[in-house]
C-alpha cells in the first residue's frame, strides 16, 4: 500500500485525524494506532518535502479535509442564540458604493491652524490673513 493510500485510509474515519492532531498539540499520550498515524503522516510529509514543492496541493487538501468538518461545519445553534446573526452590528464590516461628499468646514481658529487662507479686502488692497481649522 502506498503512503498516499494509507493517508487516504486514515482520513476516511471522521474526526480521527483531528483528534490525533489535538493530542499531538497538547502533548497527550498517544495510543498505538495514533502512533502509526504519526509514522504514516510523517513519511507522507517527508515524501512531499523531498520534492521541494507541492504542485498537487496535497497538504492543503489534507488540512481542508480534516479541519473544515470539525471546525467550520458544526451547527451554529449556540451562536444563533447568543447573537443576532445576519444583522449589521457595531463592529461588522459593511461595503457601500457611494460618491464621497466633502463635508469639511473651515472655522476661524487661533494662529497656527491647519489651513492657511488669505482674503483680499478690495477697499484696502491689502491681504487679510485668517487661520482656519478643519
Amino acid at each position: 500500500m502506498t503512503v498516499k493510500a494509507e493517508v487516504a485510509e486514515i482520513m476516511k474515519t471522521e474526526g480521527q485525524v483531528y483528534e490525533w492532531a489535538s493530542k499531538i498539540e497538547y502533548k497527550r499520550e498517544l495510543t498505538s494506532e495514533e502512533k502509526e498515524i504519526s509514522e504514516v503522516v510523517d513519511c507522507w510529509a517527508k515524501e512531499i518535502g523531498s520534492k521541494g514543492a507541492d504542485p498537487e496541493c496535497e497538504i492543503a487538501n489534507f488540512i481542508i479535509k480534516t479541519i473544515e468538518p470539525e471546525v467550520y461545519d458544526r451547527p451554529d445553534a449556540l451562536l444563533d442564540a447568543m447573537f443576532n446573526r445576519g444583522n449589521v452590528g457595531e463592529f461588522d464590516d459593511v461595503s457601500i458604493i457611494k460618491n464621497p461628499k466633502n463635508t469639511l468646514i473651515a472655522h476661524d481658529a487661533a494662529k497656527g491652524g491647519n489651513v492657511d487662507k488669505s482674503y483680499i479686502d478690495t477697499s484696502l488692497l491689502t491681504p487679510t490673513w485668517k487661520h482656519k481649522q478643519v
